[in-house]
């Protein structure tokens, strides 16, 4: 099945924002440890830093593992670095809890396949 990180509506999902967001800084250090982000002052996502390589293919090889995110260029309004991912954190927590577990896999395998690529 696929996971959408995305915004589901519910009251509850504002109301324990604060706790999952949490939840989500602990799910990143576990399983996307190299990853960076700058802390939310409001909202319901956060945006992560890629070490390495561009947030819209990253995107396609989540998708594959059944992750729907969007990196950067999709809320740009002009052209800046592809290389933040947006993690909203309004999901409930299983959701949360899988989908950055399979975030990680895919990360993993993006991230193998640069360093194995060879230099144009």
């Amino acid at each position: 099945y696929d996971i959408s990180l995305g915004l589901v509506g519910s009251e509850m999902c504002i109301r324990d924002s604060g706790e999952r967001l949490t939840l989500v800084r602990s799910l990143l250090a576990e399983h996307l440890p190299d990853w960076r982000w700058i802390e939310p002052r409001g909202g319901l996502s956060l945006w992560a830093a890629l070490p390495v390589g561009s947030a819209g293919a990253f995107s396609r090889i989540a998708a594959v593992h059944g992750v729907s995110i969007a990196g950067s260029a999709a809320f740009a309004a002009s052209v800046l670095p592809d290389d933040h991912i947006r993690i909203p954190f309004t999901a409930p927590d299983d959701v949360l809890t899988e989908g950055v577990r399979r975030l990680g896999v895919a990360w993993r395998e993006y991230r193998d396949a640069l360093i194995a690529a060879p230099s144009a």
